[in-house]
């Protein structure tokens, strides 16, 4: 009874909890550490900096009335991560050696022994 509870708490079936570590995961790596190096090389300025220069491109394109699409995204999107940063569980310089991976093992370990268990006969 308590391998069935664990297998869903909450309302939360583990496989959408390991999905969820999964994602967590990519993002963290594709996202957060990119900007955690930028922000650890060039200082808590980096992305006033990045924001200045894609200001800049704008002004830039919309003076000769090129399109502006493209930069003006990519604008938005600096300005959210230095509006988000503060709002981060860590310090985002903390993301540079934190473990991103034992949420995703535990729940998949989890899984497997929920699994073995389920497979094994019922002893009497």
């Amino acid at each position: 009874a308590m391998l069935g509870e664990l297998a869903q708490l909450e309302g939360v079936p583990l496989d959408a909890a390991i999905r969820a570590a999964e994602l967590t995961r990519a993002a963290v790596r594709v996202i957060v550490l990119p900007v955690a190096r930028l922000m650890s090389l060039l200082g808590s300025g980096a992305l006033n900096v990045l924001l200045g220069a894609l200001t800049a491109a704008h002004n830039a394109l919309a003076f000769v009335h090129a399109d502006t699409t493209g930069i003006d995204a990519l604008r938005d999107t600096v300005a959210s991560w230095q509006t988000g940063v503060s709002t981060l569980p860590i310090s985002l310089e903390a993301y540079l050696t934190a473990d991103i991976t034992s949420a995703e093992a535990y729940l998949k370990a989890l899984k497997h022994l929920i699994e073995t268990h389920h497979s094994q006969p019922a002893h009497v």
